[in-house]
């Protein structure tokens, strides 16, 4: 189930409002870590949320035991948020009022379906392992996000 940390989604709150995509230096920079595979399920992200994914990816890039699968993890941790494209105010009611309606629940559930949309597309293992909690790079992934 999604934590609650306040000022993390308040920062989200506020990232939700544009719509611009990525700027083509952050785009082509993302790019560079992922594999096709995986940039095709980067792309199919929101703007918003690939934004994010991007700062994310470049906190976690600067951490001392980083390492590309580490970033290209940070860029794909919310992949699974492609599947519904909820408003900035399904995204907050699913948060604090839980999964009442279907497409709350899979917000919720955003992690194990990024995992499963990138298990389909065959990303590298090692990603996927990062993305479940299995692999000791999923602090860093973690940390940057909360950051």
């Amino acid at each position: 189930m999604t934590r609650l940390r306040p000022w993390h989604l308040l920062r989200r709150t506020v990232e939700q409002t544009g719509h611009r995509p990525p700027s083509s230096d952050d785009a082509a920079w993302a790019e560079s870590w992922l594999t096709c595979a995986e940039a095709s399920i980067f792309h199919r992200m929101g703007n918003a949320d690939r934004r994010h994914s991007i700062a994310v990816a470049r906190r976690a890039a600067g951490h001392d035991s980083s390492d590309a699968v580490t970033v290209a993890a940070a860029l794909l941790h919310d992949a699974g948020k492609a599947v519904d494209d909820l408003r900035v105010w399904e995204r907050i009611a699913a948060t604090f009022l839980g999964g009442r309606r279907a497409r709350w629940r899979r917000y919720l559930d955003h992690e194990n379906i990024g995992i499963a949309l990138l298990l389909d597309v065959g990303a590298r293992p090692e990603v996927v392992a990062i993305l479940r909690g299995t692999d000791d790079r999923h602090h860093i992934v973690m940390a940057a996000d909360d950051a």
